[in-house]
């Protein structure tokens, strides 16, 4: 019995030891011990109590994983085990360095890039000479952080996808965190490439601009939508699909919106509304037995949640079913659907179904079949809507299981509305539709009178826009190529319009030719304001011009300041926003009046928006921003108590009284963002 035992623990024991552990699979060339030196370079890892290392392979790299924990806080470290690069670091504190933060950064811009720039040389010394810091993208005003992100150059060609970030704490200093992506690729020859001159010509003739009606928030503008998609290939001149370059749609549905159990109780004639808006829907058996006459197979499945709710003033029934995943099903089977019908005409407006993965991903039907067959189901669902469609043939992808994503635009005369339309997804093994999504919004269209033509807008677009010639990976359309080794994907040198910080994609108004951002806002880049030289607060006026407290290239600091313009700085610089629905606020200043009620900063009986405002009027609204209202009005300040926390929290710099003009407003709003809080 014994030798028994005793021979099952030696088999027992060859069997464990034959099994490889994991993350093993190859020999580190660099040790721990190289690692952990490699870290005590940077950071002095004395003052950690507790260490602890793993070795992990995953992405075809394997790496050393150090982790420090201790009082201090800690420290986590990744370096990749073949070349010895620290990969990314992750540090925090837990002492008592940081109290609190105030709405500005207590440490300078400019040391604060010293840092950055002086670390990335301690880390990457042999990859520094190769990067360079793109400063248009640092937000310098960020009281928590500066984000360096330094861009990888091939013989001064910026590669994007390549690049090292370094995270400068902004109120105490110290490097947060530290992230570098690098890799070896085939890089193209940039010394037989197209000009600049060349690419635009191209691009105008093959790529150009679109006229667009496009949504920002509620109202409709007439654009013209420069192609972002695509780019140029700067060795051949063939238009190409590069990475990084997102479609350009914002096509809205049904939404995700919650639902509210309605309890019967006394009715308010608000109510009484919302029950006489509900008389002639489409019942909940309704709803089911639509779907199931449209689905058959909805009929061999449970219903598994519904519900109705509005979404932009529209009632929709929200109905998922599920069958049982339990049970052994064959692949294509469908064990998820979930559908959004209108509750008034009993459209569908969207569904999602899952089923059970297919075994042979090397079916495909084909993209005209599926465009076949996505034409015919919404001929089928909305004949009348599909006349007014066109489909988005530069669009048309695979996702990442290899089924066809296609969309169509709605066209309103003659011209593509690419936020309304139809977004269908069709499976690539047999053709059935698994996605459906239409978004049709009633909205009053501007009129295309004394538009720009094409050509005007394209060169407005090449002009302010411009082409940026740099690296990128080919975006491979064949999704099973998706997964494929990183240093195996193709670098393209390509010519591609400049998606500018922090405008994003830009837009060309059809009418004036000025650009927009994507909010539908006029580009008023930054250019010097020219009245602030000889101000005394000129360092604090430059403060919220970089916020975007103040726009414009004059300011007037002598000027009085009133109500209207002094909360507008103030609720800007200090971030805030407001979800109120409040009604007779002051034309032009909605949302600013919105986010100071709702804020505290003052009460809708005291809104006079051209008021010229006294010191103590913008005293009693700095205080209130910090929260401190309540506290300033107790009885024990004896009416001073504005007065009191203004000097003791260094808003007020000593006994100013009288009227507050703009410069000494944009000093008061300045100080209250230094304020320390800890909200």
């Amino acid at each position: 019995m014994k030798k028994s035992f005793a021979m099952a623990l030696v088999l027992l024991f060859l069997v464990v030891t034959a099994v490889p552990r994991p993350g093993l699979a190859a020999e580190p060339k660099i040790t721990l011990e190289e690692a952990i030196q490699k870290v005590k370079t940077l950071f002095d890892t004395s003052v950690y109590k507790n260490f602890t290392s793993s070795y992990n392979t995953y992405d075809n790299h394997s790496y050393w994983e150090l982790n420090w924990d201790g009082k201090p806080g800690g420290l986590d470290v990744r370096i990749d085990a073949a070349t010895g690069d620290i990969v990314s670091i992750y540090q925090f504190r837990n002492d008592d360095t940081i109290k609190g933060h105030s709405r500005l950064p207590s440490v300078k811009y400019e040391d604060a890039k010293k840092s950055a720039i002086g670390f990335l040389k301690k880390v990457a010394p042999d990859k520094y000479t190769s990067l360079h810091l793109d400063e248009g993208e640092v937000d310098k005003y960020n009281p928590y952080s500066y984000d360096f992100n330094f861009i990888r150059q091939i013989e001064g060609i910026d590669f994007p996808s390549n690049s090292a970030t370094v995270r400068i704490n902004s109120q105490n200093g110290i490097v947060e965190s530290y992230d570098l992506n690098w890799e070896e690729y085939n890089f193209p020859d940039p010394s037989k490439i197209l000009s600049i001159e060349e690419a635009g010509k191209i691009y105008s003739k093959q790529l150009g601009i679109r006229l667009i009606y496009k949504r920002f928030g509620d109202e409709i503008k007439l654009v013209y939508q420069p192609d972002y998609i695509h780019s140029i290939d700067a060795v051949s001149g063939n238009t190409v699909k590069a990475e990084d370059m997102g479609p350009l749609r914002g096509m809205g549905a049904g939404g995700d919106e919650q639902y509210a159990a309605m309890k019967k109780t006394e009715l308010t004639p608000e109510e009484e509304k919302e029950l006489s808006e509900l008389e002639g829907l489409i019942t909940e058996n309704d709803a089911v037995r639509i779907l199931q006459n449209k689905f058959p197979f909805l009929k061999g499945m449970t219903l598994d949640n519904s519900n109705m709710n509005s979404n932009k003033d529209k009632r929709y029934w929200y109905i998922s079913f599920t069958s049982d995943e339990s049970k052994e099903v064959a692949e294509g089977t469908i064990t998820y659907a979930y559908f959004t019908l209108n509750a008034k005409t009993g459209e569908i407006s969207s569904f999602n179904i899952r089923r059970k993965t297919f075994v042979d991903s090397a079916k495909d039907i084909g993209q005209d079949k599926a465009i076949q067959i996505a034409n015919d189901f919404i001929k089928q669902e909305q004949p009348e809507r599909f006349k007014n469609t066109v489909l988005d043939t530069k669009n048309i992808v695979q996702d990442y299981r290899g089924n066809y994503q296609i969309h169509y635009d709605r066209v309103v005369d003659g011209i593509a509305f690419p936020d309304n339309g139809f977004n269908i997804t069709v499976d690539k093994n047999d053709g059935m539709v698994i996605q459906y999504q239409m978004s049709w919004e009633d909205h009053e269209f501007p009129k295309p009178d004394k538009i720009l033509t094409t050509e005007d807008a394209n060169n407005v677009a090449l002009k302010n826009i411009g082409l940026k010639l740099q690296y990128s990976f080919k975006l491979n359309q064949d999704y099973a190529i998706k997964f494929q080794k990183e240093n195996e994907q193709q670098v393209l040198l390509i010519y591609r319009l400049d998606i500018q910080y922090p405008y994003g994609y830009i837009y060309v108004d059809a009418y004036s030719g000025s650009l927009l951002d994507r909010n539908g806002k006029p580009i008023q880049k930054n250019s010097p304001l020219t009245d602030i030289e000889d101000s005394p607060y000129k360092e604090d006026i430059e403060i919220l011009y970089g916020k975007g407290a103040i726009t414009g290239d004059s300011f007037k600091p002598k000027e009085n300041i009133t109500q209207k313009d002094f909360l507008s700085m103030l609720v800007k610089a200090m971030d805030m926003g407001g979800y109120m629905e409040i009604e007779n606020l002051p034309g032009g200043y909605e949302d600013i009046y919105t986010a100071a009620i709702q804020n505290r900063i003052i009460d809708k009986n005291e809104i006079d928006p051209d008021k010229v405002l006294t010191v103590d009027d913008g005293v009693r609204y700095a205080v209130r921003s910090l929260m401190l209202g309540d506290i300033a009005e107790l009885n024990v300040y004896n009416g001073n108590g504005y007065l009191l926390l203004a000097k003791g929290l260094h808003i007020l710099d000593g006994s100013e009284d009288g009227q507050l003009t703009k410069g000494m407003a944009a000093h008061i709003i300045v100080n209250t963002m230094r304020v320390m809080v800890t909200w």
